[in-house]
């Protein structure tokens, strides 16, 4: 009996945390749809009493949405491609490759990464600034793929680096070496099949990180149709929030948010492996 009380309760919490955690979006889905007049009504409008669509044809046809999707969509694939490239690569060679110069240990390159992780982004927002100024990297959709790896590597590459020391024996690779493979042909056989949950969550990672940005595209990027989703809705709507609510204010919150929603839905399994097993010490 009282297994089966503990059972229940532990139900009704895990319930009530998934409608704590749900409720923003349904929230927003729900707006999203409402009138102008139903958003200002008191006592609140929960439901509409008819689905209206003015908010998504605001953003589409007015604002151009999306334009600026399509600038983050470029601006996130390509970080998530290049950063899954790299560290993979990188955390293959620091896991399995054995650097014997005294000054260029392994453990001295993993703490070397280490360090640059440990620092705050927002201490180099200034000093980036002005590298990327002399190099004419600002205003570039090139320069702000460049600032995301920087903040997305090393993390990347302690994570996938400890997974592949964890998931499978070293023994696999000198079995391969033995029949006449080399280390290129180890990580494209061997490893990438057998690492794709860490690689996945090496890629969400990045995806989410680039995509959920604010600050580095508001400073990077000065041209408005260049700029990426976050930032412009802001530009749009931010001064006029505290005058009047407008559904589609709602509608470009949740295509803002439905993306990495969605990334994560199909790729959770993928990503709590990555993750899990990558934050074992190897």
């Amino acid at each position: 009996m009282s297994n089966r009380f503990f059972l229940i309760l532990r139900f009704i919490v895990l319930v009530i945390l998934i409608i704590i955690v749900l409720f923003p979006y349904i929230w927003m889905f729900l707006n999203s749809f409402k009138s102008s007049q139903e958003l200002v009504t008191y006592p609140i409008v929960w439901f509409p009493k008819s689905l209206s669509l003015d908010g998504y044809r605001e953003l589409f046809r007015e604002v151009k949405i999306q334009i600026f999707f399509k600038n983050s969509l470029i601006v996130c694939v390509a970080s998530t491609l290049t950063s899954v490239i790299v560290t993979s690569l990188a955390a293959f060679a620091l896991a399995r490759i054995r650097f014997k110069q005294r000054f260029m240990t392994n453990a001295i390159i993993i703490s070397i990464i280490l360090v640059f992780q440990l620092i705050p982004p927002v201490v180099l927002l200034i000093p980036l600034y002005f590298n990327f100024l002399r190099l004419n990297l600002v205003d570039s959709h090139i320069g702000l793929i460049i600032a995301y790896l920087v903040f997305s590597i090393p993390f990347s590459i302690l994570m996938l680096r400890n997974y592949f020391v964890t998931v499978y024996p070293k023994e696999l690779d000198e079995a391969a070496m033995v029949d006449g493979c080399n280390y290129f042909q180890v990580f494209y056989k061997i490893t990438l099949p057998l690492c794709k949950p860490g690689i996945a969550a090496v890629g969400t990672f990045t995806f989410m990180l680039s995509w959920n940005d604010f600050i580095w595209s508001s400073i990077l990027i000065n041209t408005f149709k260049l700029k990426t989703l976050n930032p412009a809705l802001f530009l749009l709507f931010g001064d006029q929030v505290s005058r009047i609510m407008r559904p589609s204010i709602f509608a470009g919150a949740l295509i803002v948010a439905f993306p990495t929603f969605l990334m994560f839905f199909f790729l959770q399994k993928y990503l709590v492996l990555g993750l899990g097993q990558g934050a074992v010490k190897g």
